[in-house]
């Protein structure tokens, strides 16, 4: 057996119960992580900062820097849609044949 990396979406859109019944999982070839790993921290700045004070320049720059990664994961076809960018997702594994 061999384990396979994904992003699971656990809220949001994309999670299990909002607009699909099952929780979309997407497998993130070792090629995209990097680009996967800048989106999770960009969204997780941008809910410390839209926590902290929603109207900073601080929060706006970290929206700036989420909506970017969103667009750089839409551009290699990792994303498919808006929907993808508001989802909460997270780093799990499946054990694949």
């Amino acid at each position: 057996m061999k384990t396979q990396m994904y992003l699971e979406a656990i809220g949001g859109d994309l999670s299990a119960g909002a607009m699909c019944e099952n929780a979309k999982m997407i497998p993130i070839k070792l090629a995209y992580l990097p680009v996967v790993k800048a989106f999770l921290k960009a969204d997780a700045n941008f809910k410390i900062e839209a926590d902290i004070n929603p109207c900073s320049d601080e929060a706006v720059l970290a929206l700036n820097m989420l909506y970017a990664a969103c667009d750089m994961l839409i551009d290699l076809g990792f994303f498919e849609s808006k929907y993808d960018a508001r989802t909460t997702w997270k780093i799990t594994y499946k054990e694949v044949a």
